[in-house]
């Protein structure tokens, strides 16, 4: 009993969380476009930006990076001057410390 009392009132681990913190929207085509995140610090992210079933965007910004102060992970790239107009997705992935799926506006 005093063990399934025990296991009823300890705390649970914290979930494992990226968060959005920013994201460049509306973005013109040849404009810049940014999306930023929070996660534990420590950790190693990465990124695909792609427009429906096409193949994801390949630029210069877009490559795997760690976080910075307090779990801080930033992208910053270029968008093509003939980017296809529409709503764009970024999925980020984060290992262990989980994922996240936004998206944006090209105009």
């Amino acid at each position: 009993m005093l063990l399934v009392a025990l296991a009823v009132i300890a705390p649970a681990p914290a979930l494992a969380t990226v968060q959005l913190i920013n994201v460049t929207s509306p973005v013109r085509a040849g404009g810049s476009a940014s999306v930023s995140v929070t996660t534990h610090t420590h950790a190693v992210c990465s990124i695909r930006v792609h427009y429906g079933s096409r193949p994801p965007l390949v630029t210069g910004g877009l490559g795997i990076k760690g976080t910075l102060f307090a779990g801080i992970v930033q992208w910053r790239w270029k968008m093509s001057s003939n980017a296809v107009h529409g709503r764009w997705t970024i999925d980020i992935s984060c290992g262990t410390a989980g994922s996240l799926r936004t998206s944006f506006l090209v105009r």
